[in-house]
């Protein structure tokens, strides 16, 4: 992983792909499923630079078959996480800002899980790796998202559902499903519940965008596989 990351910080995004791939297969051999999924992610990230984005699909499966596969040995939550993060990857190539944004989330986990160093004597230069800048800045006028059951605050400040054709149990799973999501993606959501229904907010940016997207995509992959 260190070998890869040194290597995008280079711009070899190839020599780095490689690394990635490595560290996947080791990790998924070894019986680490989730750093096998962030070296997964980090592995369609380069492919993304590489301009073989259509490959993206084929990777987020990789994350289904490992939740598949690890479910029973995944710590607590560990489980929606990497098939949140699957939805993200398969989306990478027509939604890079969520997939970029939850690479550089992960990270700064994975950085301040390790020993910090002394800091370089003053004047020394500053190493930054992170994602291109207009990756990192949310989109102007984001407007709605893609899904008529959604709607935009008028401050503009959240996405807002409103669930009145379920039932009681049914409308408080979604605002819960909702609230767990937004905290695996660092995304402000709200959820209350009133008599005959129950409305929910997520922040109006690019984690809103992922989240909706998640719900989205989960709900067609239960209705496939239910038919």
């Amino acid at each position: 992983m260190h070998k890869g990351e040194c290597a995008t910080r280079d711009g070899d995004f190839m020599n780095a792909a490689l690394h990635f791939e490595r560290a996947a297969l080791g990790y998924e051999f070894s019986g680490d499923p989730l750093p096998a999924a962030e070296a997964t992610l980090e592995l369609g990230r380069c492919l993304l630079y590489l301009k073989h984005g259509e490959r993206l699909p084929a990777l987020a499966g990789r994350l289904d078959n490992l939740a598949r596969e690890e479910a029973a040995s995944l710590p607590k939550g560990a489980l929606i996480s990497l098939r949140v993060w699957a939805v993200i990857l398969r989306r990478g190539e027509i939604e890079p800002s969520p997939f970029l944004h939850l690479i550089h989330s992960r990270r700064r986990v994975r950085r301040s899980a390790l020993p910090q160093v002394a800091k370089p004597s003053p004047g020394g230069l500053p190493v930054i790796d992170c994602m291109p800048p207009h990756f990192l800045i949310p989109p102007d006028r984001m407007g709605r998202p893609r899904d008529d059951d959604w709607a935009v605050s008028p401050d503009g400040k959240w996405f807002v559902r409103v669930i009145e054709d379920s039932s009681a149990a049914a409308r408080i799973e979604i605002g819960n499903r909702v609230i767990d999501l937004g905290r695996l993606l660092d995304c402000p959501a709200r959820c209350e519940i009133e008599t005959k229904r129950v409305v929910v907010r997520v922040a109006a940016d690019r984690r809103g965008h992922a989240l909706i997207g998640a719900l989205r995509d989960e709900a067609r992959q239960n209705q496939a596989a239910a038919s």
